[in-house]
């Protein structure tokens, strides 16, 4: 039997890889071969060449440049070499497949949409992939996320039609139960992420220590949004008063900010403390037991709710943050983490053995 995954290829962040890794191996473990769909490839060549090319514009025009805009080309550059860092894991651990659009109906048994924000309107190339609204077979969603409080009008009906085709429907947040209710009339399971279906042991044994980690005690700072610049400030602060060194993966300035997948889930396991607005960073703070602290993206509507659900799943509701509390910061609380956690895996893997009609080996 094979299935297809369908998610978020061409968005080389951490928790996007790490997200379409989990549900591959979760699927391995039941009598399924399984691949990914290729929405976009990156070369690694083409990647390098690009980064040469701008090393050599930037020589070419450092003269007459501001500095500002050196900046901005220095930060290309170091996107780019985090990106290839990302596709390096991706092309190690992903079974992505050769298929084009139009050769998917017939070649797999199972098409399985998700996770991470693959119904969000904002940020995907081919609803009609992501939506499977072009597929035809057993058609699952395991932990989508639409990433928007609601869906308009000028791709409401392709929802709309989509959702109702599918055989079963899960997602991981509240809201999105809310919204695809609607949109299908069907019973829609709130499941967990599926890196949380892998033990923290598979996790650290994939994890890899950086070369220029230099073994000091030190904070964690991981934002995808523009609320870095505000954070900063505050976060300088608490760290010198309790004596550790930061890493911020957001800083584009900083030396960490090229690594890759590995690295990524190292620095997670071994910070002292974790500041961050991402959704994967507080899943992995909570299945390595790290104290962490949430700082919500304000401007950005739908894309909180996620991380509202995970913390309220596993009681954690004081990790939100708000700047004028940052000198009040508790420990957190995982007392009852593993009970909570084997109960909603059991949820999970209940529902996806529902939909697989498989059971695990």
């Amino acid at each position: 039997m094979k299935s297809l995954i369908i998610t978020l290829t061409g968005n080389y962040n951490y928790g996007n890889r790490l997200q379409n890794y989990a549900l591959q191996e979760v699927l391995k473990r039941k009598e399924l071969e399984v691949e990914t769909y290729n929405n976009i490839y990156m070369n690694p060549k083409t990647q390098e060449i690009k980064i040469k090319n701008a090393k050599m514009d930037l020589k070419r025009i450092i003269r007459g440049i501001k500095s500002r805009i050196l900046k901005k080309d220095k930060y290309k550059v170091q996107d780019k070499k985090r990106s290839v860092k990302i596709k390096d894991f991706n092309d190690k651990y992903i079974i992505m497949s050769d298929k084009k659009k139009e050769e998917l109906n017939g070649a797999y048994d199972y098409f399985i949409l998700g996770s991470d924000q693959v119904w969000n309107p904002n940020f995907v190339n081919d609803l009609d992939i992501n939506l499977a609204s072009c597929l035809n077979g057993n058609i699952i969603s395991y932990a989508a996320s639409f990433g928007v409080d609601k869906i308009y009008n000028n791709v409401y009906d392709l929802y709309k039609t989509s959702l109702m085709k599918m055989d079963y429907i899960s997602v991981r947040e509240k809201n999105g139960k809310i919204l695809a209710e609607q949109l299908s009339n069907k019973n829609v399971k709130i499941v967990l992420d599926p890196t949380m279906l892998l033990t923290v042991q598979e996790w650290e044994n994939l994890e890899e220590k950086p070369e220029i980690y230099d073994e000091k005690k030190y904070l964690l700072i991981y934002c995808v949004s523009k609320e870095h610049n505000k954070l900063r400030k505050y976060v300088n602060k608490i760290a010198k008063e309790k004596h550790l060194n930061i890493i911020d993966l957001s800083d584009k300035d900083s030396k960490e900010y090229i690594s890759g997948v590995e690295e990524f889930l190292f620095y997670i396991h071994h910070a002292e403390m974790i500041f961050t607005d991402s959704f994967h960073a507080c899943v992995f703070s909570i299945l390595f037991k790290k104290d962490f602290w949430i700082i919500e993206r304000s401007k950005q509507i739908g894309m909180n709710d996620r991380i509202d659900t995970l913390l309220s799943t596993f009681n954690l509701k004081n990790r939100k943050l708000t700047y004028n509390k940052l000198n009040n910061l508790q420990e957190c609380n995982y007392n009852d983490l593993d009970k909570i956690l084997e109960r909603e895996k059991k949820i999970s893997m209940e529902f996806l053995e529902e939909a697989l009609k498989i059971k695990e080996k």
